[in-house]
């Protein structure tokens, strides 16, 4: 009886196995046979699943995004007060220390994947809609009169998520011990603060 293979479960393996393959070796010398190697597999069986390693590195910005993704979905819930706002925004720049790593990968991945247009659009994606998240909570605010009305707050949101981006991004490139990282994070979100402070 021939054995029953898990499609999804298989996907996932692969695209795990070109992430550590991608991390140890980098991403230009990075072969589809690499990754096989790395997954356990033939090359062939690899083929069966991403016709291309443009396919597969689409998938593994998919997977990476999809992390990013559940961080970020666990602040997004209403603030009634700035104050409850600007700590959840401090409290989105932790994150778990192998996510550093994810970061890192990405980096590698990132110059070519961004020529590949889904891959490019997973990543535009993403800020979009943590932008449209931020925005809301900040509307809201607007209308609770605790920030000011004089800013756009979507405009206001995709230049905070850049910003926050940016931090988190620094850390894991540059590998900012944590006291510095904390003061960082707290300097952006008092000069944030103080421009959405009502006058």
């Amino acid at each position: 009886m021939p054995k029953i293979v898990d499609k999804v479960q298989m996907r996932q393996r692969i695209v795990e196995s070109a992430f550590r393959c991608f991390a140890d070796r980098g991403y230009h010398a990075s072969t589809m046979a690499h990754v096989a190697l790395a997954a356990g597999l033939a090359k062939g069986t690899v083929y069966l699943y991403f016709d291309s390693k443009d396919a597969l590195t689409t998938a593994l910005v998919a997977h990476i995004f999809a992390g990013y993704e559940a961080e970020v979905a666990a602040f997004d819930r209403d603030h009634d007060t700035l104050e409850e706002f600007l700590a959840g925004l401090q409290a989105s720049l932790w994150r778990n220390p192998a996510g550093d790593r994810a970061t890192l990968v990405f980096f590698e991945v990132l110059g070519p994947s961004l020529a590949i247009p889904q891959a490019r659009a997973i990543v535009g994606a993403f800020f979009g809609q943590m932008a449209q998240r931020v925005g809301r909570q900040i509307a809201r605010l607007q209308n609770l009169g605790q920030i000011t009305p004089h800013i756009d707050p979507y405009v206001t949101a995709r230049a905070l998520s850049a910003l926050l981006d940016g931090l988190v991004t620094h850390r894991a490139l540059f590998e900012i011990p944590e006291t510095d990282y904390a003061a960082q994070c707290s300097a952006v979100i008092t000069v944030f603060a103080s421009g959405l402070k009502r006058s």
